[in-house]
């Protein structure tokens, strides 16, 4: 289904309308930094990615192909492929869980976790961070999640199903996401 919408707004964007992509970033760009905080658990890496994001749809509005789905479509593959490449060329040194405990604390509020999930989303890979985070947070279905990564939906099913038995060993099986399937 074509977005005309987004489609609309990137055309007043590639013609050099200011207010055109302050719209666009006030409206999208909560979603944006939300999604890459959920990812990469950290604020200032969550701040990059939203700048990297916008500057590269300033830069490129025309990539935006509405035939392939939404704009919101668009920017969550924009941001997770920002994320998961970061996270590939900048491994971060491991530190011990308790030299974060503050940090912990006001990133689960900000996330809008409970502390428990959130340190227990944390330790999940950054594969499977990515799917629990776009199918229960983002309450995304599995086929747009499957085109956003780039994989089948049996890979998007059985990452989603690790990641739960994960959050489940870890959390006990009432404290995980829900286990429905929900949409498809």
């Amino acid at each position: 289904m074509p977005d005309q919408e987004g489609s609309s707004v990137l055309a007043r964007v590639s013609a050099g309308d200011e207010e055109a992509f302050a719209e666009l970033f006030h409206q999208y760009g909560r979603l944006v930094y939300r999604t890459a905080y959920l990812i990469l658990a950290d604020a200032q890496e969550a701040e990059d990615v939203l700048q990297e994001v916008f500057l590269q749809v300033f830069r490129s509005p025309a990539a935006f192909d509405s035939s392939k789905g939404a704009l919101t479509t668009w920017l969550y593959r924009l941001t997770v492929n920002r994320c998961l490449s970061l996270r590939r060329k900048k491994k971060l040194p491991t530190v011990e869980l308790t030299e974060l405990e503050p940090l912990v604390v006001e990133s689960s509020a900000e996330a809008g976790l409970d502390e428990d999930m959130w340190r227990a989303l944390q330790r999940l890979s950054e594969k499977l961070r990515a799917v629990l985070v776009l199918r229960y947070y983002l309450d995304l279905p599995y086929s747009e999640i499957a085109r956003l990564l780039r994989v089948p939906v049996g890979t998007v099913k059985s990452r989603l199903s690790a990641a739960l038995a994960a959050l489940a060993k870890e959390l006990g099986p009432e404290l995980s996401p829900d286990r429905k399937g929900g949409r498809e």
